[in-house]
């Protein structure tokens, strides 16, 4: 009983820390790509029709 217990309020811990990771990870994932894209397509008239 007392195992279940901690496995509860193990998983109750554990899951709102990987949502949280994985966040923040794929919001710098995303910025890095961002600036990656517009680096390589600087000059392109693509660019300035996006914005």
């Amino acid at each position: 009983m007392v195992g279940a217990i901690i496995l509860v309020i193990g998983m109750l811990l554990f899951f709102p820390l990987i949502f949280v990771v994985g966040g923040v990870t794929m919001g710098v994932l995303g910025w890095a790509a961002q600036t990656e894209v517009e680096d390589a397509n600087e000059g392109s008239e693509l660019i300035e029709l996006n914005q």
